[in-house]
């Protein structure tokens, strides 16, 4: 315990709504962290598949939980944020989970006093594929997100002044990136794979419109010929692709995608 001693707490929160499937994985995820001074967080939507059941079989291991109807996962993630009370917070929906049980122990062993976001890899995953994917340039936060939410940590008080946008359905979390990038805030790079990310199940996994909609709009694009252009063009990949997977054989689609990830496969 004593290298823990000054060590900052960490919250983790999960949201979730009928993830009876999913939920259990996540959970053990995070209550196997070896890093001491970490609390979590559980918001159910009000779940009616077992969810609950779930949860409350490792409740001695959750710090907080309710299951009470809410407007969405982004004002889910809100409302379990003024239930927190770490340093530093991470969002690990259901279906997700850390890379590892040494990840927060990695990324907080050296002191981050300097740095309001701290993002890394992520392990993303499916029935097709397996592969690590490196955050962009920084920069390019301006144009589009750069990580996945479930691969950072943010200052829990930026979290508190700035609320996820509810307008925004699929992308409440890139405004809040791109916000906090251009308030200046500090963004730190760790190179340690932070979380592993099942893409199917994902809310923009299966709204490739709205998301990148909510992009645009986000970065003040929406409605630049040149940018609608890209946006029509993306738009068209994302459903080539969604399609595909339901029309060719599982071999063959999987062929297409480790060609397509292949400098990222592992």
């Amino acid at each position: 315990m004593e290298m823990y001693k000054n060590a900052p707490k960490i919250s983790v929160i999960t949201v979730v709504y009928n993830g009876v499937a999913l939920i259990e994985e996540t959970i053990l995820s995070i209550i196997g962290q070896t890093y001491m001074p970490v609390e979590y967080i559980v918001v159910d939507g009000g779940s009616t598949d077992g969810t609950v059941d779930i949860i409350k079989k490792y409740e001695d291991k959750i710090t907080f939980w309710i299951s009470e109807p809410d407007k969405g996962i982004y004002d889910a993630m809100n409302k379990a944020v003024t239930k927190c009370t770490g340093e530093w917070v991470n969002f690990m929906n259901a279906g997700d989970g850390f890379f590892n049980d040494r990840v927060i122990e990695e990324v907080f062993r050296e002191n981050r006093e300097d740095a309001s976001v701290i993002y890394g890899p992520v392990h993303c995953f499916d029935q097709y594929k397996k592969v690590v994917i490196q955050p962009d340039r920084l920069e390019n936060l301006s144009n589009h997100m750069i990580f996945c939410h479930q691969s950072s940590f943010v200052r829990r008080k930026l979290l508190l002044e700035n609320k996820f946008d509810l307008k925004y359905k699929i992308a409440a979390d890139y405004n809040l990136f791109f916000n906090l990038y251009h308030q200046g805030y500090q963004f730190y790079e760790t190179p340690v794979c932070i979380a592993n990310y099942e893409v199917e199940s994902g809310i923009s996994s299966k709204n490739g419109y709205l998301g990148a909609k909510d992009n645009l709009q986000i970065n003040k694009n929406w409605g630049h010929p040149k940018h609608m252009l890209i946006f029509y063009y993306r738009c068209m990949l994302f459903y080539t692709f969604y399609n595909l997977k339901r029309m060719l054989p599982h071999r063959l689609m999987k062929s297409i995608l480790m060609a397509k990830y292949k400098k990222q496969m592992q």
